[in-house]
């Protein structure tokens, strides 16, 4: 229980800061920015903190509520992120970092991507 706890509050605080990564995906590099708990692709921000609901990863993040908990619960341990992805008709994706540090994302048909945890912390944490 104190390892959750551990994870949870880095995962706090990695998402309260605004601030932007870049991340290798299937070869590529794509620019992404983390802002009021949701880290995504930069097309899915308007300036420096608004978020843009018009791309599809945002989209899918917004139709997630707390309400939907029981819906989402997965099962035989799966990753609850990895999981919310398939649910909502995403792509996991691995993306790697400069310093080599690895982030799993999801990618939507309009190629834009948001960070699994964003998902999984909408439905299990957020009072959305």
């Amino acid at each position: 229980m104190k390892a959750l706890v551990i994870i949870l509050s880095i995962l706090n605080i990695q998402y309260s800061i605004s601030k932007d990564l870049t991340y290798s995906i299937d070869g590529k590099e794509y620019l992404f920015k983390s802002i009021e708990k949701v880290m995504a692709s930069v097309q899915c921000f308007k300036g420096e903190n608004v978020i843009e609901d018009n791309c599809t990863a945002i989209k899918k993040l917004n139709l997630l509520t707390s309400k939907d908990k029981s819906k989402y619960l997965p099962s035989g341990g799966a990753d609850p992120g990895s999981y919310l992805c398939d649910k909502t008709k995403g792509e996991l994706k691995v993306g790697i970092a400069k310093d080599e540090s690895e982030m799993l994302f999801c990618q939507y048909e309009d190629s834009s991507f948001i960070d699994v945890s964003s998902l999984y912390y909408r439905v299990y944490f957020s009072k959305k």
